[in-house]
């Protein structure tokens, strides 16, 4: 009689276990494909971005007399300015920022009295 509920118990066990793994690994692998396809998109868009300069760094182009039609200013004044933003985009990124980051939590108060003489932790 103690195997049947044994038995039955073990299938409860093994349910729950196959319905977390059929919710969590799907979603883990979403992760992870998502994060590689995201590592690969982001050089190959840098690329894409700097291949473009060159369809905009001649006062011919449609789109540069489009927008200099628009902006009212000159086919040279577009170029300059659309080459500056596709050489910054087309950028690769150095390291850390020049600004330190913020902290996220405020320092603690000191506890000691200002006084109190520093003791070396072994």
């Amino acid at each position: 009689m103690e195997d049947i509920q044994l038995w039955g118990q073990s299938i409860d066990w093994v349910s729950i276990v196959v319905n977390v793994a059929v919710i969590v690994l799907p979603t883990l692998a979403t992760i992870i494909v998502t994060a590689l396809v995201g590592a690969q998109a982001l050089p190959a868009f840098r690329k894409l971005v700097r291949s473009l300069r060159e369809y905009v760094d001649q006062p011919s182009d449609n789109a540069v007399k489009f927008l200099a039609d628009q902006l009212g200013v000159t086919e040279e004044q577009v170029i300059a300015a659309l080459t500056k933003v596709i050489d910054e985009m087309g950028k690769e990124p150095v390291g850390a920022t020049k600004e330190a980051p913020l902290p996220l939590l405020p320092p603690a108060p000191e506890t000691r009295a200002p006084d109190a003489p520093v003791e070396a932790v072994p």
